[in-house]
């Protein structure tokens, strides 16, 4: 059976690798950089203690998570992480989804962060349960095969890991995990 990491635990590691050290930090104090409860935050440090990427040690009513050397993380856990996109629809207009809400992703993001020549077709990351995102869902909004604007609903929000307007590097990376594209796999 493969172990994959929930969304939490995966969003914990890729802040810790991309955005702000948790070495050392308190579970308690870590929980109040994402909106997750403490005890979410402490299950996620779990399944990265048991992915051995970090131990956890107990301190009075609390735990300290120590992580192991940050260059080891990404080999050691890469078979632990999976795409951050949950399902991909599309849209013609995209006014109707509130721009603080996409993330720009996809071949667009890719091309930011690489020499991959930049594709005509857009492509946005959205949380799946934001309420907008479910409203605009159940009118109808999106297609399930064609639309001029593509549309990952994330497993996570994209915005607490984003760069500006655009995913970060690692989810953007874990969503071309399966993909067989050579020259893509490369620039990664």
């Amino acid at each position: 059976e493969k172990q994959a990491f929930s969304p939490a635990a995966q969003i914990l590691l890729l802040t810790h690798l991309q955005k702000e050290s948790f070495e050392g930090r308190i579970i308690s104090e870590i929980a109040k950089h994402f909106p997750y409860s403490v005890k979410t935050v402490s299950a996620a440090a779990k399944e990265l203690e048991q992915a051995a990427v970090c131990t956890l040690e107990p301190y009075n009513s609390g735990k300290y998570m120590h992580w192991i050397p940050i260059e080891e993380i990404w080999d050691k856990a890469y078979s632990w992480l999976t795409s951050p996109v949950q399902e991909v629809l599309y849209c013609d207009g995209i006014d109707e989804i509130p721009e603080p809400l996409r993330y720009v992703t996809y071949d667009k993001a890719l091309a930011e962060y690489t020499f991959m020549a930049d594709s005509s077709s857009e492509a946005f990351a959205v949380y799946k349960n934001d309420d907008a995102i479910k409203k605009l869902k159940n009118k109808g909004m999106f297609n399930a095969v064609e639309g001029k604007y593509r549309i990952e609903l994330w497993k996570y929000n994209p915005a607490l890991m984003a760069n500006d307007n655009v995913v970060d590097a690692l989810s953007l990376a874990l969503c071309y995990k399966e993909c067989g594209d050579e020259r893509v796999m490369s620039e990664l």
